[in-house]
């Protein structure tokens, strides 16, 4: 499955004692601040703030292919060196809150635009060199700018694919989270399959921002075509006049 969209991976996490830990920490440091929110978003009864990250031991286990023994260590290595802290406002046994502590020092736009690995302006920075670093910091910030307007093009072709156009601003931010996450043509692979299976009343189709917050386009597709609703009228029961009740009765003897 092809992802999209990246992270900032800061020079400064040489100069942290993260580096410096065993491999498979660095490897769940590095998975953690892949999933990290970019910006804060209600989910369930808590707000996950930028920086931090929902997650449970099963489902890491599966994204960094380790096992739970060897995933819980690295945790707590991450916890002890102070890369993260968790929490569990859910409740025991339902995950953890992970923030990671410095997010914001390693995914700064700004602080990494200008620390590039060129020397400091001094005498001996020629003419060249400075047009050189002003070309990269430019195309740069393109890059960045670029990367966000095709998300959001994407986003919007996904939503005037699915088949109910509700809560539009909110459906948006959930499609490219997903679009992150799971990659635009899976994304727009399954958004095209529901919108033809669905063969149900158009009330029972989910909002967009929920169907694609809750991750429902990884369903199975044969719950899109077997899923028409009994409405109450349905189940309601038939009223039966005395003469048709008598002769209902005289049919039966």
């Amino acid at each position: 499955m092809t992802h999209r969209g990246y992270i900032l991976l800061h020079r400064k996490l040489l100069d942290s004692g993260l580096w410096q830990q065993p491999p498979v920490t660095v490897k769940t440091a590095i998975d953690l601040i892949l999933s990290c929110n970019h910006r804060p978003w209600p989910w369930a009864t808590i707000t996950i703030e930028r920086g931090e990250t929902f997650r449970t031991i099963g489902r890491m286990v599966a994204e960094v292919s380790l096992s739970a023994p060897t995933l819980r260590k690295a945790l707590s290595n991450l916890e002890t060196a102070g890369f993260i802290k968790r929490t569990t406002p859910l409740g025991k046994n339902r995950g953890f809150l992970i923030k990671v502590i410095n997010y914001d020092e390693y995914q700064s736009n700004v602080s990494t635009l200008s620390d590039t690995s060129f020397p400091d302006e001094s005498p001996e920075l020629n003419s060249t060199d400075k047009s050189l670093r002003g070309t990269i910091q430019k195309n740069s910030k393109k890059h960045l700018n670029n990367s966000c307007s095709e998300i959001e093009q994407q986003a919007e072709e996904i939503y005037n694919i699915y088949p109910r156009k509700t809560g539009k601003p909110r459906a948006i931010q959930t499609i490219k989270m997903a679009i992150n996450k799971y990659g635009f043509n899976h994304l727009i692979e399954r958004t095209k399959l529901y919108a033809q299976l669905y063969n149900s009343d158009r009330k029972y189709i989910p909002y967009p921002g929920t169907f694609f917050n809750q991750e429902r386009f990884n369903d199975d597709p044969s719950e899109w075509s077997n899923n028409t609703k009994r409405t109450a009228t349905q189940f309601r029961s038939q009223k039966i006049s005395n003469h048709n009740f008598i002769t209902v009765i005289k049919k039966g003897l």
